[in-house]
């Protein structure tokens, strides 16, 4: 007995000493991130600098609060950790590879989530002049340069909420935003046939990746979600089977199309003509 009570005693010690241990390394890792914060937050304030510069370069003309935006007068409310698509080459390059497959949504209805400075939204708009242009932008910081859109082309709407909450998306089914669609109910045959007359571009670039309610990142969370609206039929895959055109980092993508067969675990695509 006095052998089993000592091993037992053993046993919660070394419990209690690898739990004091993690909490002593997690108090560290807390320590690390408030004293990287400064240097996050200036390169935060460099990034959006570029973002103007870019914008500037595009012939964008900037006004008072975009100076502000260019200081980083306007970051606080922001989110920093979101990135942008300013690289023009870039932006044409990867429609000149799409080019082919964007012609049957030529015309159709666009769902434009998280535009941002709306450089790649305004160029995809341009290729597919879309009877209508919904762009959901929850940071005002981008409003004024969205709103040079709206008021150039009619089509464009300007929503000033996230679209990665879907309560916003089905919103725009309740207000009637796109009277050329259809919601359709589970059990009608045509939600397993492709609506080529609606387009969804969504930009989940985030920088640095951080874990967020369980998943290894908000871009891990909203492709999971997307995965289940395919399969469930809800959100705008009430309107039928939509072409999703999703920006990601590097390594979110392997989430999506795995690099090794070992990776692909679950199928997660299902490709069609």
């Amino acid at each position: 007995d006095a052998g089993i009570k000592k091993k037992n005693l053993g046993l919660v010690s070394e419990r209690k000493k690898r739990s004091d241990t993690g909490i002593k390394r997690k108090k560290l890792e807390l320590a690390g991130v408030r004293k990287k914060l400064p240097t996050q937050g200036t390169k935060a304030v460099q990034y959006q600098r570029e973002v103007v510069q870019a914008m500037k370069e595009a012939g964008v003309e900037l006004e008072g609060n975009d100076l502000d935006f260019a200081q980083g007068g306007m970051l606080a409310s922001a989110d920093k950790s979101r990135m942008n698509i300013i690289g023009q080459s870039l932006i044409d390059d990867v429609l000149e590879r799409l080019g082919p497959s964007l012609e049957k949504h030529k015309g159709c209805d666009l769902i434009d989530i998280n535009p941002g400075v709306g450089f790649w939204s305004s160029r995809l708009h341009d290729v597919l002049k879309p009877r209508s242009h919904i762009m959901m932008e929850p940071d005002h910081i981008y409003r004024r340069q969205l709103q040079r859109l709206v008021d150039k082309d009619p089509t464009y709407k300007l929503v000033p909420q996230s679209g990665v909450i879907w309560q916003n998306l089905l919103k725009i089914e309740e207000s009637k935003m796109l009277p050329h669609q259809t919601w359709r109910r589970l059990g009608d045959p045509e939600l397993d046939k492709p609506n080529d007359t609606l387009l969804v571009t969504i930009n989940l670039g985030y920088y640095p990746r951080r874990s967020y309610l369980g998943f290894a990142s908000i871009t891990h969370l909203v492709q999971h979600q997307l995965f289940t609206a395919t399969r469930a039929h809800s959100i705008f895959q009430a309107y039928g089977q939509v072409r999703m055109l999703v920006w990601v980092h590097d390594f979110e993508k392997r989430i999506i199309v795995p690099r090794t067969l070992r990776s692909a675990k679950n199928p997660r695509l299902k490709q069609r003509p």
